[in-house]
């Protein structure tokens, strides 16, 4: 059989790949039902505590700060988010339940691949807000899954994984090493386990396209969300640069990407850098579970 549709088989039948939890797939589908309430809506996710929790946090962000008032019901929440909004509340609620269940390869570093994808989220969601895109929970959410395809290889595929990691010691960039192992790279395979875990169609774009491989450095995608997550994901190493070079190295590319792709001044995107490290501090506390240090992350001052 062909490497990529053993691949696809294998994400498509495993057993190993954790299921949504029943919450997403229950919201899911009331959501898609024009006779259903927000009341109905309200007592299925008031059995799941964390859920309401985050739904609540959602509904009282600064995004809807026109409201005035503090939202305290999950029925109003619900109200002033809109189902499209809920289904993004649930989607990152139930992504950050499976990541907790597959943190079990050792050699795969998952407190580094999980403070990248919120950092990632956080910076689109920041982005979003800059560039007026309707949602600023689509674009965290989506900054929160465009990697989910590394979190498969990296625990689904140890082998690959390691064969994978060698070719990048030795120069290769991830997608380069990906290819050459597995002969398709993580944006494939993510796409491949949105689509088993039922996601909006607008997602399964980001997550197949963030790396923006088939575009010019110029071009703009037909999806403004790709381009969001483009800029956000290479925005969010900003914070982890390591030394002064590699951070202008960043900082140019990004700047760059941000103005053409968005139309994001400097200026702007400076204030969003600068924001970046304490609103990801924030995105910990509320999700864990998750060990870092967040003196390590760099203040970004210009």
């Amino acid at each position: 059989m062909d490497v990529k549709l053993k691949i696809k088989a294998m994400v498509e039948t495993t057993q190993d790949l954790p299921t949504m939890p029943r919450i997403w797939l229950k919201i899911r589908e009331m959501t898609q039902q024009s006779h259903v309430s927000a009341a109905d809506i309200a007592k299925e996710i008031l059995k799941d505590q964390g859920m309401t929790t985050r739904l609540l946090k959602a509904a009282n962000s600064s995004h809807y700060i026109s409201y005035r008032k503090n939202i305290t019901t999950v029925s109003d929440a619900i109200v002033v988010l809109g189902f499209s909004e809920v289904r993004n509340v649930v989607i990152g609620y139930a992504i950050h339940k499976i990541a907790e269940q597959m943190n079990n390869n050792k050699d795969f570093n998952f407190n580094q691949f999980w403070l990248h994808s919120l950092s990632t989220g956080v910076a689109a969601r920041l982005i979003a807000e800059n560039v007026q895109y309707a949602s600023g929970e689509e674009a965290f959410v989506a900054g929160l899954l465009h990697d989910i395809g590394k979190l498969v290889i990296g625990q689904l595929m140890l082998k690959e994984y390691q064969q994978v990691q060698g070719r990048i010691a030795d120069g290769l960039s991830d997608l380069e090493a990906e290819n050459e192992v597995l002969h398709l790279d993580h944006q494939v395979i993510g796409r491949w386990v949105a689509e088993r875990w039922y996601f909006p169609e607008l997602l399964l774009h980001v997550i197949s396209q963030h790396h923006r491989a088939e575009l010019e450095d110029r071009e703009k995608s037909r999806y403004r969300l790709v381009d969001i997550i483009a800029v956000a994901d290479t925005m969010a190493h900003v914070i982890f640069a390591e030394n002064k070079a590699e951070l202008m190295k960043i900082v140019f590319e990004n700047q760059e990407k941000a103005f053409y792709l968005l139309g994001l001044s400097k200026d702007r995107w400076l204030a969003i850098v600068k924001d970046l490290r304490d609103h990801v501090r924030k995105e910990v506390e509320n999700f864990g579970p998750i060990e870092v240090k967040m003196e390590e992350l760099r203040e970004v001052e210009m």
